[in-house]
């Protein structure tokens, strides 16, 4: 992200989004990629706008040439295989979890997990389910409805592990709302002063979700990375982790609000 005014000539980059071209959606479920694809579209509008010169490279099969480029990644661990490399080599102290679908600032330490609302199928329930909710089945093994109302998601922006002259930027949520929102940011005028001054930083964000839309977004933790060493094993161990593509995990409901590990948490 930076200040659109300063942009004197188009910048090529490779926009690297989901490892795999397509995957499977349930209607019933929340499914993690479901806010990514509509990150890809703001992204590449956003970008389209300021007249930047951008490729749209899947994570498995990204060429050579393109990780050589300016990146800018869409999509957390169990979406793009990519992202748990870049943050283990960017320095980043966030950490994602797949299985508990929650994100922890690993210096607070202070761990976020998505708000839900939730209600009862039993019958007794006096809402009008809309398009909104979700279908899902508790620890008990009832079925209830759900839909999101908070989520969370990160943005680094540092110097390519893979090519030192290049920048990169990392963009991913707990769920698909969080991306979404995400991709919003670099094209936001205020989010670009918060960011001012800084030449590798880490941002945990929060993002208030309303009918399966990211509305407000509230910037949470804002502070500097360290500097990116140069890389010392190419690409190949990078285009090997890029080839590999994980089973997706099955839904689990998380309860209407998970506890925190410190008491910084604020809405999550």
């Amino acid at each position: 992200p930076q200040d659109h005014r300063s942009r004197a000539r188009p910048v090529k980059s490779t926009l690297d989004i989901n490892t795999e071209p397509s995957v499977a959606y349930s209607p019933t479920l929340p499914c993690p990629c479901l806010g990514d694809f509509h990150a890809v579209h703001e992204m590449t509008d956003g970008l389209a706008a300021l007249n930047s010169s951008f490729e749209v490279a899947y994570a498995s099969q990204a060429s050579d040439g393109q990780y050589r480029e300016n990146m800018i990644m869409l999509g957390g661990t169990e979406v793009n295989s990519l992202t748990s490399t870049i943050l283990d080599k960017t320095g980043s102290t966030f950490f994602i979890d797949n299985d508990a679908m929650t994100l922890t600032d690993t210096r607070s330490p202070v761990t976020y997990g998505t708000e839900w609302d939730i209600d009862s199928l039993d019958g007794s329930s006096q809402r009008d389910f809309d398009h909104s909710w979700f279908i899902s089945t508790d620890a008990e093994g009832t079925r209830v409805a759900r839909r999101f109302r908070t989520d969370y998601g990160i943005m680094i922006r540092s110097r390519s592990p893979v090519a030192p002259k290049r920048g990169l930027v990392l963009i991913c949520g707990v769920y698909g709302f969080g991306t979404w929102a995400g991709a919003r940011l670099p094209f936001d005028k205020d989010f670009l002063r918060e960011i001012r001054g800084f030449d590798s930083f880490e941002c945990l964000f929060r993002v208030q979700v309303h009918q399966r839309q990211p509305l407000k977004t509230d910037i949470l933790v804002l502070r500097a990375l360290p500097s990116v060493p140069a890389p010392s094993s190419g690409l190949s161990s990078l285009r090997r982790r890029a080839s590999r593509s994980g089973s997706r995990r099955p839904y689990e409901p998380l309860g209407s609000r998970l506890p925190a590990t410190g008491d910084g948490q604020s809405g999550g």
